[in-house]
């Protein structure tokens, strides 16, 4: 009789160890992986050029997106985003945007998304680092920690 709260405490404490090693993962910022139908979104950063202050939000899903704000109180945005616009991961590799969807250049105000193509790579990486360069010929970095 002794014996079976014994055994009972062993075969919990088994079993509560299998759920531990087997089933339980903690998840850390650098395991981020996209999967069908989620959406990673990134605190927003924002960095001034001269009277342009830029606003940057990553988004990683099935692809790795910026929403950008541009404002100014003179002159146009008359930028092509896309041709002044990088990644760099923590190797100095360079990623280039494959396109602009939004807000045409010119304007004080703009807005629209950045597009990096598919995230399969770019996710993975530790660090993103995205380069605007030439505003008001300034060159703008955000940095994340992923």
């Amino acid at each position: 009789m002794k014996k079976i709260p014994i055994i009972i405490f062993f075969l919990l404490l088994a079993a509560a160890l299998t759920f531990f090693v087997f089933d339980f993962k903690p998840e850390s910022q650098s395991d981020i992986q996209t999967k069908e139908n989620e959406t990673i979104i990134l605190d927003s950063q924002t960095e001034s050029a001269g009277d342009v202050q830029v606003s940057a939000t990553p988004i990683i899903n099935e692809y790795l997106k910026f929403e950008m704000v541009f404002d100014t109180h003179s002159g146009d945005l008359n930028y092509d985003l896309v041709s002044i616009s990088q990644l760099k991961d923590k190797d100095e590799n360079i990623y280039q945007p494959l396109a602009w969807e939004g807000d045409k250049p010119g304007g004080h105000h703009r807005e629209g998304t950045l597009n990096f193509g598919p995230s399969s790579d770019i996710s993975m990486l530790p660090v993103i680092i995205l380069e605007i360069n030439g505003i008001r010929e300034e060159n703008l970095i955000f940095k994340w920690d992923l």
